[in-house]
């Protein structure tokens, strides 16, 4: 994992009557030692730093560069720890916060859905999940891309990984004709993150991949 670069972002006020229901904790990490998370390198992935310019909306903890059935995306990792208990609404808030800072205009964002709690469990041992997905993203974070996809996977008691997938071709996502194609690249390397544990002597606990 590497250090976040810069300032990251800031929660907007959602407009609701409560600040304290409202309030979320969460911030960006700013030490390698604050998040624990295992990153899969597949073989079509390149180690890719991104510009400090790309990093005004939205920080990048780690980023790769990869080729998807022909056309070429990146695939960024940021991570908010979690500093206190939050509730679904202050998770959700801040999910869609970022989603919101990603694409720049709220119009870019298309769509929100969330994942199975078992699916996260089993597939990134997270809590919980939500996607969003972006069309003409206006932000310098995505700059160049026609295309976002913003993941926020949550687990209690650690915080959030937000995994970015910025693309211009529809064939990256693994979008062919309009539908999704389970055998596609983005579809083979899904599970590429993974939330880790230590145990009591400070040990990384290893799971099963399922």
């Amino acid at each position: 994992m590497k250090k976040v670069f810069g300032l990251l972002m800031f929660f907007v006020c959602m407009g609701v009557a409560s600040a304290k229901i409202a309030s979320t904790n969460f911030e960006p990490t700013r030490s390698e030692e604050e998040f624990d998370v295992m990153y899969y390198k597949f073989p079509s992935f390149e180690i890719y730093d991104v510009p400090d310019e790309n990093q005004q909306e939205v920080g990048v903890n780690q980023a790769f560069k990869a080729t998807f059935n022909g056309c070429e995306g990146e695939i960024r990792y940021s991570l908010f720890k979690e500093t206190g208990k939050n509730t679904d609404f202050s998770i959700s808030s801040y999910a869609y916060t970022i989603a919101l800072n990603i694409a720049g205009e709220p119009s870019c964002v298309k769509g929100q859905n969330a994942f199975s709690e078992s699916d996260v469990a089993n597939n990134f041992n997270g809590t919980s999940g939500l996607s969003y997905f972006i069309m003409n993203p206006q932000s310098r974070f995505a700059g160049g891309y026609l295309f976002a996809s913003v993941e926020c996977f949550y687990k209690k008691g650690q915080g959030l990984c937000v995994r970015t997938t910025l693309f211009n071709e529809p064939e990256f996502f693994g979008i062919k004709d309009g539908q999704f194609d389970t055998k596609s690249d983005w579809a083979k390397y899904y599970k590429s993150f993974k939330f880790m544990e230590k145990d009591k002597a400070g040990k990384y606990i290893k799971r099963a991949v399922k």
